[in-house]
């Protein structure tokens, strides 16, 4: 998520109202993503599908829950990298 604000037109310009407004609960200042999001009817030239903001934060709670609890490398397979595997097809 720190990385976000650096990558440019990786977002969907319909979500992003939404996330600048916090909808989504999004830790840090998402204002600067601004020129994260794709422009109004822009294109979408990224290969497989985008995660949702749903998936994107239950991914991020995985990996949360598995750095915190000290998770070995079977259960970070199993959760956040499998999750994210899953939500690119």
């Amino acid at each position: 998520m720190r990385e976000v604000p650096y990558r440019h037109d990786i977002l969907l310009y319909d979500r992003r109202d939404e996330i600048l407004d916090g909808a989504y609960g999004i830790p840090g200042d998402v204002r600067e993503w601004r020129s994260s999001f794709r422009p109004e009817g822009g294109q979408d030239i990224l290969p497989g599908r985008i995660p949702t903001i749903e998936e994107t934060s239950l991914i991020i709670q995985l990996a949360e829950d598995c750095h915190d609890l000290n998770r070995d490398e079977a259960d970070w397979n199993v959760q956040p990298h499998y999750r994210i595997l899953q939500s690119l097809l």
